[in-house]
């Protein structure tokens, strides 16, 4: 079953620093309840999401955990952090990786949650994908080298907010993109001083239904992204999760500090 599980009206518990390996459903699941401080665990190679916060479990914190290599035996679902109907959530400084589905999924109910600094790279699907959620805020997020999307918004996931993040050769051999955003997510979406870029030149958004080649057209079409680039970011060994910037980056001094 679950390596660790809160249900029904916990609140306020941390759970920090454990090892959870192997277990037959999600490695840590939050259902319901408020408070809970998610941080510093290692979880890796569960059947299930790696991380999931369900039915209600709002005002939590998840940060600065591993979640890794955690797969579905019989379907592809499994997430590094997975959110369903749980609001107001924060998720800081994550490593996301080698997932059998997306880094960071936030689904149908789970509005108005905050991600920032963290890093989702080499998942099956997703860097970060929004199903149905509203009002989130990225911040200095990462997403690299992922099979589809980097950042996906899609269902009605309106208001969304991707400010001073890097999405990188994402959607390689898929035709994908590094952000997609659906014709019924684009209202209230805002995007700036964010990278975007292909090392093969495939074309690096896709907004409201329509493929753009480049940022700058992108951002003639949509009224977002003039303050965004299209160029290496200059990570240092990204496949091995080093996402240092070499000198000369173009992401170096180049955000936007007035970002809340």
């Amino acid at each position: 079953d679950r390596g660790v599980y809160l249900t029904g009206a916990c609140e306020n518990v941390t759970i920090s620093r454990n090892t959870v390996t192997f277990s037959g459903k999600p490695g840590i699941q939050v259902v319901g309840g408020f408070g809970m401080d998610v941080e510093s665990n290692i979880v890796t190679d569960n059947l299930d999401h790696g991380i999931a916060l369900t039915g209600g479990a709002s005002a939590c914190v998840v940060e600065d955990n591993e979640s890794a290599r955690n797969a579905h035996p019989t379907q592809v679902s499994a997430n590094g952090i997975y959110l369903y109907g749980s609001p107001g959530n924060i998720l800081r400084r994550n490593r996301l990786h080698h997932n059998q589905d997306t880094g960071l999924h936030i689904q149908s109910g789970s509005n108005n949650c905050f991600s920032y600094l963290n890093r989702s790279w080499s998942n099956g699907d997703h860097g970060y994908d929004h199903q149905s959620a509203t009002g989130t805020i990225h911040v200095c997020d990462v997403a690299y080298g992922n099979l589809r999307d980097g950042f996906s918004l899609k269902g009605g996931s309106t208001g969304t907010r991707i400010h001073n993040s890097i999405a990188t050769d994402n959607g390689l051999t898929t035709n994908q993109f590094d952000l997609m955003v659906d014709p019924s997510s684009n209202s209230g979406f805002v995007s700036s001083h964010n990278v975007l870029w292909n090392s093969n030149g495939q074309a690096p958004v896709k907004y409201a239904g329509s493929p753009y080649t480049s940022v700058a057209a992108y951002a003639v079409a949509s009224g977002q992204g003039a303050s965004s680039l299209q160029s290496d970011p200059r990570f240092v060994d990204p496949a091995s999760g080093d996402f240092h910037l070499q000198a000369g980056s173009p992401a170096i001094d180049n955000g936007n500090s007035g970002v809340p």
